[in-house]
């Protein structure tokens, strides 16, 4: 399944809510089964590792598209004509050493 998280929409979403949740409870430990189900910081814990769990998957797509972009690049680098771009550079080495007036120079 692809899908696109965001992370920020959701931050922004909780920062939003009449009553911000903020507890130090984690959701599904022993102190959060104890809670009472109208516990504000029940609700409040299971928020938090929603928002937590978006922020990762956020976090885990940007490091597959690097590592996607990586790939890509690493394979265009594999198909360039390497030989003939080093004797290229050769060949205009070589042309401006015997001719070392008609390199290009910055205007003034």
């Amino acid at each position: 399944m692809s899908y696109d998280v965001n992370w920020e929409a959701v931050r922004d979403f909780v920062y939003r809510l009449p009553a911000r949740p903020n507890t130090t409870i984690i959701a599904g430990s022993p102190e959060w089964r104890a809670l009472d189900d109208q516990d504000p910081q029940k609700l409040a814990a299971v928020i938090t590792a929603g928002s937590r769990w978006c922020l990762e998957e956020e976090i885990e797509q940007r490091r597959r598209r690097r590592e996607a972009q990586k790939d890509m690049s690493m394979g265009l680098l594999e198909e360039l004509p390497w030989k003939k771009i080093r004797q290229q550079m050769a060949d205009r080495d070589a042309f401006y050493k015997k001719n070392p007036d008609l390199r290009r120079r910055r205007a003034s």
